[in-house]
């Protein structure tokens, strides 16, 4: 797991870039720290207890990565493909993806709560106990997916399709749904409501 070193920069809060002193916002060296990052991504490198956040990715191929207890949290990634990965216990929550690709990604205990997504597609994908609680997704896919004890409570849906997936164990408690189709999934399975106790 990423250290939970805070910015020695005053006043902030940030956890600090892995081996550095100060978070990105506040790093000397921004411009280099985000491209090796992006390097080792585009190389394919397994990437595990890696911290940076607060960050922008723009036209980049990140397919086939391997990222373990990794934090980019609070990023913004425009025309990413992330498809054919591999996504362990990693934070990308409070993130911003817009035209961004999932595709046949594995994702396992992995944070993108609050999150917005806008024209993605996490189709054929493997995400299971993963967290998408409160996420604002509009045009977006998950066809054909492992959904698996993922929660999507408070999630805010506006033409967002779950087609063929299996939703065993799904929470959609509280969330806001216009336009959502759930056309061959088990719906019945999912959560929707939650039991309050007398």
């Amino acid at each position: 797991m990423f250290n939970f070193i805070r910015c020695s920069h005053p006043d902030c809060d940030n956890f600090t870039v892995t081996n550095q002193n100060e978070c990105f916002l506040h790093a000397a060296d921004k411009e280099a720290l985000h491209t090796q990052l992006v390097r080792n991504l585009e190389k394919k490198k397994p990437l595990g207890s890696y911290c940076l956040t607060h960050s922008e990715f723009t036209d980049l191929d990140f397919s086939e990565s391997k990222l373990y207890a990794c934090k980019l949290s609070n990023s913004i990634f425009r025309n990413v493909n992330f498809s054919n990965s591999y996504i362990q216990l990693s934070f990308f929550e409070l993130s911003t993806f817009i035209n961004c690709r999932f595709e046949e990604i594995t994702s396992k205990y992995s944070v993108f709560a609050g999150s917005i997504f806008q024209n993605c597609s996490f189709a054929g994908s493997d995400i299971l106990h993963s967290n998408f609680s409160g996420i604002h997704a509009k045009n977006s896919i998950f066809d054909d997916s492992d959904l698996y004890f993922t929660n999507f409570s408070n999630a805010n849906l506006d033409n967002v399709s779950f087609k063929d997936c299996n939703l065993k164990k799904t929470d959609f408690n509280l969330s806001v749904r216009n336009e959502v189709s759930f056309k061959y999934s088990n719906f019945e399975e999912a959560s929707f409501t939650r039991e309050t106790q007398s």
